[in-house]
């Protein structure tokens, strides 16, 4: 769908906070993003390692290395089987500098060898894999809910189906107008009556 900017009518004292999803176009029977691990699907001590990521990831150890290595993952740094540790912590301290060259699957493959080394690995004992599980049979059967229609006027956006108010609740729509216009500083020089 993309994105589409529409009035409303909703009523005068409407009052919902402006940039978030109406929750009426939330299907609520979908699987969530966890809460307690925020969708990493980690417990809370490997959720840490996680975050701290970056802070680490070019000053790796010897086991990380090597769970790299039994993944077949460190294709892309051209590592031979003699290539050491320290090599490729300078080689992503001077090349890489403020980036890293590791993906996604780089990233799980360390942030597991590094906890559990630590020994505090584990998943999130509260989700499936950093999701809340939903119940698909009423997530078919839910219908989007827009918000109450009144008589005033409010600006809204849709992202890919999900609506959100971004403007105050106006009287008419030339006062919503006016307020689009002001915001992004756009002049016009026709009347508006």
């Amino acid at each position: 769908m993309g994105h589409v900017t529409v009035i409303k009518r909703v009523p005068l004292d409407f009052v919902y906070s402006l940039g978030v999803v109406w929750e009426g176009y939330i299907n609520p029977y979908l699987p969530q993003r966890c809460p307690v691990c925020e969708g990493t699907g980690y417990n809370l001590e490997t959720k840490e390692v996680n975050d701290s990521f970056y802070s680490w990831c070019n000053d790796i150890t010897q086991d990380e290395m090597q769970a790299l290595m039994v993944a077949g993952r460190p294709n892309h740094f051209d590592i031979k089987s003699d290539t050491t540790v320290d090599e490729i912590n300078k080689w992503h301290q001077q090349e890489v500098k403020f980036s890293t060259d590791y993906d996604v699957i780089d990233r799980s493959i360390l942030v597991k060898a590094r906890a559990k080394r630590l020994c505090v690995y584990g998943i999130c004992v509260s989700c499936n894999k950093g999701c809340t599980n939903g119940d698909s049979q009423k997530a078919k059967k839910w219908q989007k809910q827009g918000p109450p229609i009144g008589e005033g006027y409010q600006l809204w956006e849709f992202v890919d189906g999900e609506g959100s108010p971004f403007t105050p609740v106006f009287t008419n729509t030339k006062m919503v107008i006016d307020w689009y216009f002001e915001k992004w500083g756009i002049k016009i020089d026709i009347p508006l009556d």
